[in-house]
């Protein structure tokens, strides 16, 4: 009796370990790598490309999400004097508000954006999650006005936006893997990003993985960064001496070119 017992018991353990062996096999885990993990923003820098890949759960979705460091920001708010001229009518701050945005969506989920709103808001991942944790002083303007002209601006100058078709995935023994390559704009500053990896299936977030992108200026912009920073007085003195030099060149050129007589 005791020997069937304990063979009972040792069956069960296999079973079960083989049970949960296999779950986890059946369901491939989040995995990302991010290729270059910093960023060189040098003289000639015009942006940059970040190559990430990894592997998926089964029949989910990949978002790549990339944030900067939340601050404030000023504003010059416009609007017409008497209905006739535009002219500068007062500042906006606004807190907590990062500062790059770049979401790359499958295309699966730029589906969901544009024909399933209400879905796609509820995983509070895109831009209209900013509108509740923005800041905005002085108090009672137009809230929604002022966010809607802040994201334009950010676009504009390629700071937001979103990067379509920039996801593929491939079959790897029945595993998912994506690859994609995320664009960096040319106005990125020296700072700390966040690169965040989101595996979503039906409408929710199965995973998250995250990665930290440094970036920093080299060469010439650093050296000038450092003197300005550290070195001030240094600095005026040599932004003199270059004013001083830019002017003369200045009147040699347009006096040997024929000026007035």
């Amino acid at each position: 009796m005791r020997i069937q017992r304990c063979a009972l018991m040792i069956f069960l353990a296999v079973a079960l370990g083989w049970g949960g062996q296999a779950a986890a096999m059946m369901e491939t885990p989040l995995t990302v790598y991010v290729n270059p993990a910093a960023v060189s923003i040098g003289t000639t820098y015009n942006g940059d490309n970040l190559f990430v890949s990894g592997t998926l759960p089964k029949d989910a979705e990949a978002l790549i999400r990339i944030t900067g460091k939340r601050g404030n920001e000023h504003f010059k708010k416009k609007g017409k004097a008497l209905r006739v001229l535009w002219m500068n009518m007062g500042s906006v701050e606004m807190d907590n508000v990062p500062t790059l945005m770049l979401l790359v969506p499958s295309n699966e989920l730029s589906w969901l954006m544009t024909h399933q709103p209400e879905t796609w808001q509820k995983l509070g991942l895109g831009f209209e999650s900013l509108a509740n944790k923005i800041e905005i002083s002085p108090q009672g303007q137009d809230r929604q006005l002022l966010i809607g002209e802040f994201l334009k601006l950010k676009e504009r100058d390629g700071l937001y936006g979103i990067q379509s078709r920039a996801i593929h995935y491939e079959d790897k023994g029945g595993v998912r893997a994506f690859h994609a390559s995320v664009h960096l704009p040319s106005g990125l500053v020296p700072g700390v990003y966040t690169l965040e990896t989101f595996a979503i299936r039906d409408g929710q977030i199965l995973a998250r993985d995250a990665h930290v992108i440094q970036a920093r200026t080299v060469g010439m912009p650093a050296f000038l960064s450092n003197l300005a920073f550290n070195h001030s007085l240094l600095y005026g003195i040599l932004a003199v001496l270059v004013a001083i030099g830019a002017g003369l060149l200045i009147g040699y050129l347009f006096k040997g070119g024929g000026g007035a007589h």
